[in-house]
């Protein structure tokens, strides 16, 4: 199943997450895009949903053992090359990267939440041996001490990447058990924020700045691959109505901790899933948009680093300054978005296309055998 709109949908999304932080940045509230945390639960869903979609393709097209190996290595391969070279970039200059931090907190003191938790800069711990161990192997978000360390917003991809390395786990249970999966993933997002820590707020176990263990989000993932299900397997012929109405009950006890504004937005995604006809659907089908789906992640990843040098420089301009906070985010988004744009083209077509390429080539040579003694083979599709 390929839903165009989903491009759209994540492109909409990682323009949320920066405008949202350039509007923190800048001292301006703009409730439009207020709570990032939102975009980056709903980016989730999608993953969820994507991420269903490739498994159940390339287990049936080779076989549950290779299609797991090919499904493992398209996935990796979809965020690791960008993700290794940005935190390389990042560590070389990292020096910079902190004084335009300290420039903007000392000129935007008290007028703009630059030390929030995902914009806090980097910590010492991720300079080391240990901390480019934990980086590079993307397995930070296990460590509290590593999780939200360096200048990217790369928590939640640590999060994306531990539930790579479980979900043919998952997929399993969750045919057996699907109440089961979703009771404890709904149990497990509860209970986190009171001992693993709530933003700034300390756990009983631990301080994870950033919900990057997979028990604070599991359930958004399951939400995003029980749309898949709805959508897509319970509307080929065969398929049983309890099935369905099973994977509805599963779905709503993911929502029951979802938070309302996340479960709105989830709304919004499923009506968008659901009616490919409708204009929104068509609205976020269109060439533009399609474009800017393609390089979201770059969008996103790249973002933050630009936001500092953007902010860094402009607040030695003493005509800055002086503007209020609307005029001030109006202007700083006139330097960024442009910059965040050219920057992530050109990573998009340098790395990150280049390694889903790579990984196609890696895992579609050859398919299972078939009955006539050829070979079936798998026609790439987009991750």
């Amino acid at each position: 199943m390929r839903v165009d709109a989903v491009d759209g949908l994540r492109a909409v999304l990682a323009w949320w997450v920066v405008l949202a932080h350039l509007a923190m940045s800048t001292g301006l509230r703009l409730v439009a895009v207020a709570n990032p945390s939102v975009a980056v639960d709903l980016f989730m869903v999608l993953s969820g949903f994507l991420i269903a979609s490739t498994y159940e393709r390339l287990t049936q097209t080779q076989g549950p053992r290779q299609g797991m190996v090919s499904f493992w290595i398209r996935r990796v391969m979809r965020i690791w090359p960008l993700y290794a070279f940005l935190l390389t970039l990042v560590w070389l200059f990292r020096g910079s990267l902190a004084d335009w931090t300290a420039l903007i907190a000392q000129a935007l003191q008290g007028r703009a939440a630059v030390g929030d938790a995902m914009a806090h800069g980097a910590a010492d711990a991720a300079y080391g041996w240990a901390g480019a161990a934990w980086h590079y192997s993307m397995l930070f978000g296990l460590n509290a001490a590593q999780a939200t360390t360096t200048e990217l917003p790369d928590w939640s991809l640590s999060l994306e990447f531990q539930f790579y390395l479980l979900f043919p786990l998952v997929a399993v249970l969750y045919r057996r058990w699907p109440l089961w999966v979703c009771c404890v993933s709904a149990g497990l997002a509860y209970v986190s924020p009171g001992l693993l820590g709530d933003y700034q707020q300390a756990g009983r176990w631990a301080h994870f700045h950033q919900p990057a263990l997979l028990t604070y989000r599991l359930h958004f993932f399951l939400v995003g691959c029980i749309a898949y299900r709805i959508f897509a397997l319970h509307a080929r012929p065969g398929a049983r109505p309890q099935d369905l109405h099973r994977d509805l009950v599963a779905l709503l006890l993911c929502l029951s901790v979802a938070g309302v504004r996340s479960a709105l937005g989830i709304i919004v995604v499923m009506f968008v899933l659901s009616h490919p006809a409708s204009a929104l659907c068509r609205w976020f089908s269109t060439r533009a948009m399609a474009w800017m789906g393609r390089i979201s992640f770059s969008i996103y990843l790249v973002h933050m680093p630009l936001l500092k040098l953007v902010l860094g420089t402009l607040v030695l301009q003493p005509w800055f300054m002086g503007l209020t906070p609307a005029l001030r985010f109006g202007v700083a988004a006139l330097c960024l978005v442009p910059l965040v744009l050219l920057a992530s083209h050109a990573l998009y077509r340098c790395i990150e296309n280049p390694g889903n390429r790579l990984a196609h080539r890696w895992t579609s040579r050859a398919g299972p055998p078939r009955a006539d003694g050829g070979v079936q083979s798998e026609r790439p599709a987009p991750v």
